[in-house]
This record gives C-alpha cells, structure tokens and sequence, in this order.
C-alpha cells in the first residue's frame, strides 16, 4: 500500500438521515493497485450524539469538496474518534504539485 496523501478539513457527518454536524476530519489515503482505503481521525467539541458511538459504528462523511465517504469507527476518545475510511475515497489534491 502506498500512501498518496491526506484528505482534511471541515465535513459534515451523518448518522443514516440523521445530519450530525460539522466535524474536523484528517484522512490518510492509501492505494494499492486501483482499491483505495483510509485511516485517519475525527474532532469535534462537546458532547452530544457521540455518546452513543461506539466501535464499528457506520457513519457517512460529506468532505469539504462534496463527495461522500463511508466511515467505521475504530475508537472513540474524548472530543474524537479513529476511524477507518472506505469507498468511494477521492484522490487528495496536491495544491503544491507543478502544473
């Protein structure tokens, strides 16, 4: 697996139909061949719906650019969660790279 960079920014996570807000997100991406998964974190402040979490849950997570992707929780920690992403992930944008 090779990484090919991170996702990260402000997203907004649902629960089903259930808009949970926005939430800060951090996503390293990896591809081997064609598949692509990531790994990464979650923040957000306060309490509220995250209570109920717990690991395995499913979530969805609207990136800052629009597109969608399929979370799992892995752990849960204070103002926070580890999580494991699945398809379909984008490819990062390397804001650095030459034209």
């Amino acid at each position: 697996m090779t990484n090919i960079g991170t996702l990260s920014g402000l997203g907004k996570l649902w629960d089903g139909n259930r808009d949970l807000g926005p939430v800060d997100y951090d996503i390293q991406v990896f591809e081997d061949r064609e598949l692509k998964r990531g790994e990464g974190t979650l923040q957000w402040a306060g309490h509220g719906p995250w209570d109920s979490f717990h690991a395995g849950k499913p979530l969805m997570l609207m990136l800052k650019t629009g597109e969608q992707v399929s979370l799992t929780i892995k752990s849960i920690r204070n103002e926070g969660a580890d999580i494991l992403a699945t398809g379909p992930i984008p490819n990062p944008i390397d804001l650095f790279a030459d034209d």
